[in-house]
């Protein structure tokens, strides 16, 4: 009994170990051959503190030594970390450059998230900054203490944060210069050694306004947007690197009823929070109607962005636009992304074709991108040719940088490729890179980058030589659309969601390569209707998308097929309920079905081992000194009852296959996402249920109530009630009486792990442990029916054949 039950809680344990890291993608880790390191600059240029605008700070009018020194960022308002001043104060006085002393007031209340104190003259003054800068670029870190403020030199590259030797030693203001102008970009937050950009600092939204940077001014007021648009998408196109800056899909509604994209919890809070990130495409747009370019207003919802394309907080001014190194079908050279950026002319543009051109160093690039004919038969599909007159080697073609997708409540980004040796078929993921990962032993027949539900496939027709490049971009310089959900409280901050863009060689066997770009939903059915449409009936080549749908986690390999059989089960009774949620729990009952047997045999088995514990006790208070004559009888006291100590576990490794089977089904089912079951309650599957929300979120719970988890766990716990029912409570031993705690622990644990979980997973769990029960029950009363007309030793006796 003491050794079941420890097996018990350790499978059990391990099983629900399992499920959370299941859920957790893999982290981001280097390629075996990148070589990362980060080496500390001694000697970085910095801004003299005596260019600064620096003014002393005073506690009276009539004060003559100053408290502290504030950065004039306005006009009459000045900025300083927290931790500047002695104490905290709601006003202070400045003397100006003329030596007239002014009296400011304490603007920022919340100054445990804001990390610094601003002082005005004015009720709300308005402080200009600019985003986080992309690439390389010097800062200048201001430290300010009673004494002295203190100039650290910093640089930042994409993302990065190198210090020199001295570093501060409390928080600072984060400077950067702009061609002579200075601008705070955020606070440096010495306990992290990280910046916190105004952008992640919500309650600061109305002090801040973003503009600009003098070396990008022209380059993004002269961006010429147009639009190419079919059934299944909306494509953006930038006269800037000739590139998609934008891949929107129409959202099922009654304008694209044939859409499998339902809206999810993300859209719906965007819309409200943020409407102007809600626009598609977020600025004006030029489209061919009837042969004549014409210039249209962007609409408000409807679409899924599958690509960063910048968000917007105030007005459209306020736009942070992606760099265009990062737009999809960007051409760039080695490390070098000039050529992304440089403006192209366009050629033409009709309703399904446009053409872009540019002369840059010596070459001539053309790009030429057209949608399928019927784009019913060919879903999300997009043709694309670059023809380069000229250089072209080592030129790049780009996958553009994926949003963010919550997958079973975490982001679950992935990078896959096959590749063809012969006839000979492999595929492969690529580890998620920590800057720049170039893989050269992989040539590839295409290559996915996912978000978990979408990708972006980057499939080359013509030859291509080897190496994959994979980039990790900083979620501060290309930040998620997620980031305006819930600014105030910095429920999701842009640091911890980085994307990756892939990038792919250009042929060099040839001046032109041609290019099929699948750019939409990771869903089954419509991937099998590409590869179907796509498939060479003469040689029976497939390009085989499908294999785009990745299976993540701990042994993977085995529980792959296990868990495409039981996505061919789900599809099947979705014929027949026609709803998600029933199809879930019908799922299970069949799988109930299929492991009845071996749950009957290891439910019979542990009631045979009660109705065997007190012969087992007297045994072994017997023999306790003759350890040979213990296990003889022990052995023959199981056989007597016709039971095996690994009757209970040998089950439970034998159904686990299936039941992490399930849990990938759940992860990369595409059909369940936003998929709802019980409206107002459980309106997405693929994430946890809702009975009730707020505005202030909880630490551990949120800002929803999640009663699935709740269910789930008090089932759990009336389950070992069920299977410890007719234990002997007054003769316990030490071990047992541990087991009865654990009766509390586990479903506390379950409750804790579970409490994010999807609801489809929840609900597979209640319905699974539900189902036990009715089983255990029935079993139980079929023994005891038994027991009446025997004795209960012979109840679990094999009848021996005469």
């Amino acid at each position: 009994m003491n050794l079941r039950f420890i097996i018990f809680v350790v499978i059990t344990s391990l099983s629900l170990f399992f499920v959370n890291q299941y859920f957790v993608p893999d982290p981001k880790e280097t390629s075996s051959n990148e070589q990362a390191s980060a080496a500390v600059v001694d000697k970085l240029p910095s801004i003299g503190i005596g260019t600064l605008p620096l003014f002393p700070l005073y506690s009276t009018d009539s004060s003559s030594d100053a408290i502290s020194y504030g950065l004039e960022v306005g006009k009459g308002t000045y900025m300083l970390p927290t931790g500047a001043l002695p104490e905290e104060k709601e006003t202070l006085f400045v003397k100006n450059n003329k030596g007239l002393i002014k009296k400011v007031n304490l603007i920022n209340k919340d100054l445990s998230k804001e990390k610094c104190l601003i002082y005005s003259e004015q009720a709300k003054p308005l402080i200009k900054t600019l985003s986080l800068p992309a690439g390389k670029s010097f800062l200048t870190l201001l430290q300010i203490e009673e004494t002295a403020p203190f100039a650290y030199p910093a640089m930042i590259n994409n993302g990065k944060l190198t210090l020199g030797k001295e570093k501060p030693s409390s928080n600072c203001l984060v400077i950067y210069d702009d061609l002579g102008e200075f601008f705070v970009l955020g606070i440096y937050d010495a306990s992290y050694e990280q910046i916190i950009p105004f952008s992640s600092i919500g309650s600061l939204d109305s002090l801040i306004d973003y503009v600009p940077m003098q070396v990008q001014k022209n380059v993004v007021h002269n961006e010429q947007l147009y639009v190419l648009e079919n059934e299944t998408m909306q494509l953006v196109f930038s006269n800037l690197g000739g590139s998609i800056c934008e891949v929107n899909l129409p959202i099922k509604s009654s304008q694209h009823p044939h859409s499998v994209i339902l809206s999810v919890d993300e859209d719906a809070l965007i819309a409200k929070q943020a409407p102007l990130s809600n626009l598609f495409p977020l600025s004006v747009y030029k489209e061919s109607v009837d042969g004549k370019i014409t210039q249209f207003e962007p609409k408000e919802g409807g679409y899924y962005p599958l690509l960063r394309r910048g968000i917007a907080k105030k007005d459209r001014r306020a736009i942070t636009r992606v760099l265009p190194k990062f737009y999809a079908a960007s051409v760039t050279e080695g490390n070098n992304d000039e050529l992304a950026s440089i403006p192209y002319k366009l050629k033409s543009i009709s309703s399904k074709r446009i053409v872009f051109s540019a002369q840059h160093a010596g070459r001539r690039i053309t790009k030429t991108f057209e949608l399928p004919k019927n784009g019913k038969d060919a879903p999300y599909v997009l043709l694309a040719n670059v023809e380069v007159e000229g250089n072209n080697t080592d030129l790049y073609f780009n996958s553009g940088v994926p949003e963010v997708e919550f997958v079973s409540g975490r982001p679950s980004p992935a990078i896959t490729y096959i590749s063809y040796n012969g006839s000979d078929l492999s595929t492969g993921q690529i580890k998620l890179p920590k800057t720049v990962s170039t893989l050269e032993h992989i040539t590839p027949d295409w290559v996915a980058n996912s978000n978990g539900y979408f990708a972006t496939i980057i499939d080359p027709l013509d030859k291509v030589g080897a190496g994959v490049v994979s980039t990790y971009v900083p979620g501060e310089v290309d930040p998620s659309r997620i980031t305006l959900i819930d600014v105030l409280s910095d429920r999701y901050p842009a640091s911890k969601y980085p994307g990756y863009q892939i990038a792919i060689p250009l042929s060099t066997k040839s001046n032109s390569t041609d290019f099929r770009l699948y750019l939409g939903p990771l869903d089954a059915a419509v991937l099998k209707k590409v590869d179907a449409f796509y498939t060479n009936q003469v040689t029976g080549y497939s390009p085989e998308y499908n294999k785009a749908i990745t299976y993540q986690g701990f042994f993977s390999t085995i529980i792959e097929p296990f868990a495409r059989l039981l996505s061919i089960l789900i599809g099947f009774c979705y014929k027949f309920s026609h709803s998600w949620g029933l199809s879930i729990i019908l799922l299970t009952l069949l799988l109930r079905l299929i492991l009845y047997p071996l749950n009957a045999w290891s439910i019979k088995s542990t009631i045979g081992m009660k109705l065997a514990e007190p012969e087992l006790k007297k045994m072994q208070a017997k023999y306790k000194n003759d350890p040979l004559k213990t296990r003889t009888e022990t052995m023959r006291i199981y056989k007597e009852y016709n039971v095996n100590p690994l009757g209970c576990i040998v089950p439970l490794f034998l159904q686990a296959p299936f039941l992490f089977g399930i849990f990938s089904v759940l992860k990369t089912n595409f059909a369940i996402r936003g998929a709802s079951f019980i409206p107002g309650w459980i309106n997405n599957l693929s994430s946890p249920d809702s009975l009730f929300s707020w505005s202030t979120s909880i630490p551990f719970i949120g800002t929803s109530f999640h009663l699935l988890p709740l269910i789930a766990a008090l089932l759990m716990f009336l389950q070992t009630k069920q299977s410890s029912k007719g234990n002997d409570t007054s003769n316990m031993s030490d071990m047992q009486k541990q087991q009865q705690k654990m009766n509390f622990i586990m479903p506390v644990l379950m409750l804790v792990i579970f409490y994010k979980m999807p609801s489809g997973l929840n609900i597979y769990f209640i319905s699974s442990s539900v189902l036990q029960m009715v089983q255990h029950s029935i079993t139980l009363k079929s023994i005891q029916k038994r027991a009446l007309k025997k004795n209960p030793k012979e109840v679990l006796v094999k009848t021996k054949r005469k």
